[in-house]
């Protein structure tokens, strides 16, 4: 398992680029179940999200859809700020 210091993204023509930056960790676990107890032991409890977050799904969806379809100038003609 790898920590870095940063990352980000772009959508290109061959789909989702991920950069990283800087390695800043490295662990190592013998077994999926070692990971797994520790990220479940350093996890805070999930926070409730904003109610906004949840008010339309639709849109939600149709926005993504315009990302992964190339970003607002390809954007399907259903998907409109409503």
């Amino acid at each position: 398992m790898v920590g870095y210091d940063d990352y980000s993204w772009d959508i290109s023509d061959q789909g989702l680029d991920i950069f990283y930056g800087q390695a800043v960790e490295l662990l190592s676990y013998a077994s999926g179940t070692d990971l797994l107890a520790e990220i479940v032991r350093e996890q805070e409890p999930a926070k409730a999200c904003p109610a906004y977050l949840l008010d339309n799904d639709a849109k939600a969806e149709r926005a993504a859809g315009a990302v992964l379809e190339g970003g607002p100038s390809r954007a399907p003609a259903t998907c409109r700020n409503d």
